[in-house]
């Protein structure tokens, strides 16, 4: 199932804050670092789906009024 952009987020938000713990295990940090960046990746291409569609609606409403 696809996560929504608010549960990537939440998701990584999580990582971020298991790296601020004092107990951070080298093979886990390893693991959780590769999933962060996956998530920045996920969480960049949805936002460039957004941008363009909120830029094609505005061109439509542009031409229309």
């Amino acid at each position: 199932m696809k996560q929504s952009m608010s549960e990537l987020q939440f998701e990584l938000e999580q990582i971020i804050e298991w790296f601020g713990s004092a107990d951070t295990d080298i093979d886990e940090a390893a693991a959780k670092y590769k999933r962060g960046m996956e998530l920045i990746a996920l969480l960049q291409e949805r936002l460039k789906v957004t941008e363009n569609t909120v830029t094609k609606l505005k061109l439509s409403f542009d031409k229309k009024t």
